[in-house]
């Protein structure tokens, strides 16, 4: 083999080097902190500090000033662990756009970026909170978490399947925004930002489903991120997008059916 042909192998070994190690670095926090989620929601649906709570707030009547702040610190952490696993395709594209000096900086950076996508999420689990209380006072929330209307579960599954195919959607499951020219880590927050405002805007209403299959449910937790990965990650995201409206649809007319 030539010196040439030499040299190009191993620069192109470099490179995939360099991805991989892009990849590992971008997809470590995203997975750690997913992963603590799903830990987290475990926990509290099995143990006896949480059945208190939750008996305590699925229960009709005023909330403490401690529930109030545990069933927010519970919607945000449920909010991330069916939505955090969406920034990772973003996630790997700005660390590989950015091509930060020293492993460091990417590292750094790309947990300033996890922590700007999750607190987008925070901000909107005020929302799940105040539905939480609502349902609760109506008598509407089980001790898992799920609403006991039928007809409140297919009305989520409806409004999720025809929001796919609204304008928000095709924003969302487009383009993913690249920040990776701002030089300064809080660049790299602000990025995640972003990132989160799209995924926010094109995914509250498939967040909304968890309140129909429960956040204990893991099984059920795990389906929706999953979801989210693959809308952002697949080459045919539209078309899985729209496939996943129309079947979301064809569900919530079924459950209002076959509902009393």
């Amino acid at each position: 083999m030539s010196r040439d042909r030499l040299q190009t192998v191993g620069s192109m070994w470099r490179i995939a080097g360099s991805l991989s190690s892009d990849r590992t670095v971008a997809l470590f926090p995203v997975g750690a902190v997913t992963g603590l989620s799903w830990l987290y929601l475990y926990v509290i649906g099995h143990t006896d500090g949480g059945a208190d709570w939750i008996v305590r707030t699925v229960a009709p009547g005023p909330w403490s000033a401690g529930d109030t702040v545990a069933a927010f610190a519970f919607w945000n952490v449920a909010l991330i662990a069916v939505m955090l696993p969406g920034a990772a395709p973003g996630a790997i594209d700005y660390i590989a756009g950015g091509r930060w000096r020293g492993r460091g900086g990417a590292w750094r950076r790309a947990g300033l970026f996890v922590a700007g996508y999750a607190s987008v999420w925070a901000t909107f689990a005020m929302v799940p909170t105040i539905l939480h209380w609502v349902l609760a006072q109506s008598y509407l929330l089980s001790p898992q978490l799920v609403t006991s209307s039928p007809l409140l579960g297919a009305l989520l599954f409806i409004g999720a399947g025809v929001y796919q195919f609204m304008p928000p959607k095709r924003i969302e499951s487009g383009d993913r925004p690249m920040d990776e020219r701002r030089p300064q880590a809080g660049g790299a927050f602000l990025a995640g930002q972003e990132l989160g405002a799209l995924s926010l805007a094109g995914g509250w209403p498939l967040a909304a489903l968890l309140v129909v299959g429960g956040a204990f449910n893991l099984f059920w937790v795990a389906g929706i991120a999953a979801f989210v990965f693959a809308e952002r990650a697949v080459p045919f995201n539209r078309s899985v997008t729209r496939a996943a409206g129309l079947w979301l649809i064809l569900v919530g007319l079924i459950v209002l059916a076959v509902s009393p």
